[in-house]
């Protein structure tokens, strides 16, 4: 997890808050060039606590041009989740299969917005 969803300081970070700012900005900037991860962060933005990968392959499907939920549950599985989990926007469970979105509660703009990032 990158920061609380106040935006504030991590715990026992010395770095300031801004440039934490600017490193997650560009995190998200990167990921939100992806269609289907921009799809997972806007979906998990709008979602409160966890989500089962197949009702994420689900919703992701439905927004990205009729895709095959199946074939969109094994890119997110292999590929996308753990891209996005490595930058510490979700957590992804492999094991159990349930995904929980941590990005910082000021980040909502740029998900509202993705052609500005």
């Amino acid at each position: 997890m990158l920061g609380n969803r106040d935006g504030g300081e991590l715990s026992g970070s010395s770095v300031p808050r801004a440039a934490k700012r600017d490193a997650i900005r560009s995190s998200l900037s990167s990921a939100m060039e992806n269609s289907i991860r921009r799809h997972v962060l806007q979906y998990l933005d709008e979602t409160d606590g966890s989500v089962e990968l197949a009702t994420l392959a689900a919703a992701v499907a439905e927004s990205a041009d009729g895709r095959n939920r199946d074939r969109i549950a094994l890119e997110l599985h292999h590929n996308h989740l753990p891209k996005l989990a490595d930058t510490g926007f979700v957590e992804y469970d492999h094991r159990a299969n349930v995904v929980v979105g941590t990005l910082p509660a000021w980040t909502e703009s740029y998900l509202n917005s993705p052609t500005d990032c």
